[in-house]
Parts: structure tokens; C-alpha cells; sequence
């Protein structure tokens, strides 16, 4: 985490409505939330703020998958990324980590699992999340 400052994640994702309801759902942590809704935005915001953790959508109209991770982690190393897909097939999600993604979340996500998984990834409570779709 950023040193004693609030949590830094970036939210990806192209659907403004998706956007919105994954923003509106992580407001309540009290988390400093960057959002984005191409690549190019994220790559902005990466090179303006560190962060903690990457929500991606993993199907962008300016990046594929592995881009999109490449793209991200070459930026900041050393940043867990979480792809988050409505297309959630076994095989896509042993893809997706096979590329570097650190767990796959299948969309629609309930509000209650998103606050849980991403407390749990940032470290902000002890209190046990239900397993997202697939980790590594």
C-alpha cells in the first residue's frame, strides 16, 4: 500500500454503466478510486499516481487482455491486476492467468463479494471474502 496514504486502486472499464455501479460499490471503502475507460486513460493515470491494485475489464475497444497487462504492468510494477470479464469460460480465465492477471471476476459481481475481494486484496479487514471465480 501507498506508506500510511488511503489505498490507490484504478477501475477499468468501457460500459458506463458497469463503471459506475463498480465505482458506486467501491465508494464506501474509503479508497482513493481512478477510473478509466480506455487503455489509453489508464496508461494516463498510471503515469500520473501509483497504485495499489487494477480492476480491468479485460475487453476494451483499444486493448486486448495481454496488452491491456502488459500495458499496466510495465508502467507500475509490482501491482496486482484483477481482470474482471463477462465472459467468464474456464478457458478464458486460465488464460487470463496465465498472462499475469492475479484472479479472474465474472460480471455481473455482487456489490457485497467486490468490497469483500478488493478489502481483502488491499488488506483493510480481516474479514473473509467469498473466492472470486478463479486465483492463482
Amino acid at each position: 500500500m501507498n506508506n500510511g496514504i488511503l489505498p490507490r486502486i484504478l477501475l477499468i472499464e468501457d460500459n458506463a454503466i458497469s463503471r459506475e455501479f463498480l465505482y458506486e460499490a467501491l465508494l464506501p471503502l474509503g479508497i482513493t478510486i481512478d477510473v478509466a475507460g480506455t487503455l489509453a486513460g489508464a496508461n494516463r493515470l498510471v503515469q500520473q499516481h501509483r497504485h495499489d491494485l487494477f480492476l480491468c475489464d479485460v475487453h476494451l475497444p483499444d486493448g486486448k487482455p495481454d496488452e491491456i497487462f502488459q500495458s499496466l504492468t510495465q508502467l507500475q510494477t509490482g501491482t496486482r491486476a484483477i481482470a474482471i470479464t463477462a465472459a467468464p469460460s474456464r478457458d478464458v480465465a486460465v488464460h487470463l492467468l496465465e498472462i499475469g492477471y492475479r484472479e479472474v471476476w465474472s460480471k455481473p459481481i455482487a456489490m457485497a463479494l467486490l468490497q469483500n475481494n478488493v478489502s481483502r486484496l488491499l488488506g483493510l479487514h480481516k474479514k473473509t471474502a467469498v473466492a472470486p471465480t478463479v486465483t492463482t
